[in-house]
């Protein structure tokens, strides 16, 4: 599947909403054998409410969306 942003970070970090919402579980349950997750922002001067990617703060938040996923 195809990235696309959900505009659900908060001060560009990953949410307890990105990992609950279902989003990307209902697409590995759906059939997606792979999974390009939301574009992420590299620096603080582009959209609001996109994730970020870019301190060890935000992979945390990346890496609890993961685990969620994988354990479906």
């Amino acid at each position: 599947m195809s990235a696309l942003t959900r505009n659900r970070a908060v001060d560009t970090y990953p949410t307890d909403l990105m990992k609950n919402s279902d989003y990307y579980v209902q697409r590995v349950n759906g059939g997606a054998g792979l999974i390009v997750k939301s574009p992420n922002r590299t620096s603080s001067t582009e959209w609001p409410n996109a994730p970020g990617v870019w301190d060890d703060k935000h992979i945390e938040g990346w890496k609890n969306i993961t685990d969620t996923v994988h354990a479906e």
